[in-house]
């Protein structure tokens, strides 16, 4: 199915309504967006969401370094982009 095929009630059950979220969230690259659905994300979709995880973390240290060049707190990158904390 594509989305605009999903009828309203399919497109309100909440994995499909996270899974339109998410691919909003990739397109426009909002990595804030797509790390708090990527925590949030239901069953095991996580999984599939790993396989673009480097690529959202690269785009989203690409905007974060040009917004608060020329310093940017480690803990703060650390917390955006989900790195596991020690």
């Amino acid at each position: 199915y594509a989305i605009q095929d999903l009828t309203p009630e399919q497109k309100l059950h909440p994995f499909i309504n996270h899974a339109i979220k998410t691919k909003r969230a990739v397109i426009t690259r909002n990595y804030h967006a797509f790390f708090k659905l990527f925590q949030e994300c239901p069953n095991m979709g996580g999984y599939l969401l790993d396989e673009i995880l480097d690529t959202m973390r690269v785009t989203a240290l690409k905007c974060i370094a040009k917004a608060y060049f020329p310093t940017v707190p480690i803990q703060f990158l650390s917390k955006e982009l989900l790195f596991p904390s020690e």
